[in-house]
């Protein structure tokens, strides 16, 4: 099974999106270490989307199948 990188771009604004409504309500709560959790799961998508677009480029997933341009 293959999805397509700007589906999974997709997933991840929409998790980030998710991640902030979560931040922003936890620190109107007054639970500032939630908010901050939140925010460090934001960075982690946004490293998780740059490994794969990083990933989509590179020439060893492309020559072993896994990368396959349309």
């Amino acid at each position: 099974m293959y999805i397509s990188i700007e589906l999974v771009s997709q997933i991840i604004n929409d998790l980030k999106e998710d991640l902030m409504r979560d931040a922003v309500r936890s620190i109107r709560q007054k639970k500032a270490e939630d908010g901050l959790a939140s925010v460090a799961q934001i960075d982690g998508a946004d490293l998780v989307k740059g490994a794969i677009a990083d990933a989509s480029l590179s020439t060893y997933y492309r020559e072993n199948g896994l990368v396959i341009k349309r």
